[in-house]
């Protein structure tokens, strides 16, 4: 969501580690010991792929009918084209260009959609539309709402998850449900929340942690057989409220909080899910201070290597996935290397995620209804990604009905027909390459 947004909201395997006890480069957690994890051993399902190696569309063979390979994506190895890891897809590299779809779930509360046809309609739309991949949120945004539609009616509330995971199998669309989309509301379901902290995140005995855990459970537990999940995503810019330290308006989070709940997610993904789909970590891009912020409590713009650090502590393993989210103005700053434009932030995020070992992704980007910006920016934004070759990028935010973010576009909107016009044409580019470098 874009970080104005997320504001205001705040106010109210290249190979997996056999072990994942190892720290990422970016610091150690260790010490606090009630707060150590415990040890669970993560095996890659998929060798990275090796010699000889000829492009396939990924979706294409994903969705035929006789694939009987492993659900979701993967990280691999193309020795034959790159020495970088990839997003893998039913043996071949995925490049996909998709869209937001927030309250896909949730309208099913949010918009009195008792009969499910909110929920119907809107997948149509996207079938209708050919969007390949959908990112959205998995549990109800407010404190009462986690509460009264999610924990006390579980069980319907998983089902019909469940069921829109069987129409987007049908409809062959990928997802990618991001359970944590606004932390303070979950601690504040639990009880925990004050004005000062919500270090309980990272205490693996506090009531929002267990939460949390219970929620991935849920999730990878009810998603895990259906071909359509693409990956599973930690949750919504939850960097941004690291190392805030006011009270009110941003109680405060160390970073080492945010490294240990994001570990236990991946954890018990991987524990859960047999297929062992990409974790991420659905952060939006680290703010020029980040480091600073966590490091020396300032403001100061951070080198590139103190960007790359910052990005590992918060994006541990076994989470493979480096989600960053781009908007219109807010363009990377390093104190060394300056401002940079759109281009070579994407070339610095590529290469960042290279030196941790993970994969970069892009789960939200300037849609039309971002600060009205039409549809020169979108576009523009689009055919960034494909010149770098981001694996998957997601454009904010399309919405059946109501108002989500105050940047959303809608059914019949000109905006709207933009954008899917312009993903489509991406998409074909995309299908089109013989050889995805």
């Amino acid at each position: 969501m874009k970080k104005s947004t997320l504001i205001l909201a705040a106010i109210a395997a290249l190979t997996l580690l056999a072990s994942c006890d190892k720290e990422p480069k970016g610091g150690n957690d260790s010490g606090n010991n009630q707060n150590n994890p415990p040890k669970v051993v993560i095996k890659p399902v998929q060798d990275p792929i090796e010699g000889d190696f000829t492009y396939e569309y990924a979706l294409d063979k994903y969705w035929a009918d006789d694939y009987d390979g492993p659900y979701g994506i993967k990280v691999g190895k193309i020795t034959a084209i790159s020495p970088d890891n990839r997003m893998i897809l039913a043996g071949q590299p995925l490049y996909v260009a998709g869209i937001n779809c927030y309250n896909l779930m949730t309208q099913n509360q949010d918009c009195g959609d008792a009969n499910f046809e909110n929920v119907k309609q809107t997948i149509n739309i996207l079938a209708e539309e050919k969007v390949p991949i959908v990112r959205f949120s998995v549990i109800p945004w407010g404190a009462d709402d986690i509460n009264n539609k999610y924990v006390a009616n579980k069980a319907a509330y998983l089902e019909r998850l469940d069921q829109i995971a069987t129409l987007c199998d049908e409809k062959h669309i990928l997802l990618v449900p991001s359970l944590c989309w606004e932390i303070t509301q979950m601690i504040k379901s639990t009880g925990e929340y004050t004005a000062e902290s919500i270090a309980p995140w990272g205490n693996l005995k506090s009531k929002v942690y267990l939460l949390m855990i219970d929620m991935a459970t849920d999730l990878v537990n009810t998603l895990k057989d259906h071909k359509c999940i693409a990956m599973w995503e930690f949750g919504n810019e939850m960097n941004l409220q690291a190392n805030i330290n006011g009270g009110g308006e941003y109680p405060a989070l160390p970073a080492d909080a945010v490294q240990r709940a994001a570990r236990g997610f991946a954890k018990k993904c991987f524990e859960l899910d047999p297929h062992q789909r990409l974790v991420g970590s659905g952060y939006s891009i680290m703010r020029n201070a980040q480091w600073h912020l966590y490091k020396e409590n300032n403001w100061n713009d951070d080198s590139y290597d103190q960007y790359v650090e910052i990005t590992g502590l918060m994006t541990p393993e076994p989470m493979m996935g480096m989600s960053e989210h781009h908007y219109l103005g807010d363009n990377r700053k390093f104190s060394d290397l300056g401002q940079q434009d759109h281009v070579n932030q994407i070339k610095y995020a590529k290469k960042c995620a290279a030196e941790l070992g993970k994969v970069f992704y892009c789960g939200e980007f300037t849609g039309p209804a971002c600060s009205n910006v039409g549809l020169e920016y979108p576009n523009q934004y689009y055919e960034d990604f494909f010149s770098e070759r981001v694996q998957i990028c997601m454009i904010w935010n399309f919405i059946l009905k109501n108002n989500a973010s105050g940047a959303d576009f809608r059914p019949g909107e000109a905006g709207t027909i933009g954008v899917f016009s312009k993903m489509r044409e991406i998409n074909d580019k995309f299908k089109a390459l013989s050889n995805p470098e």
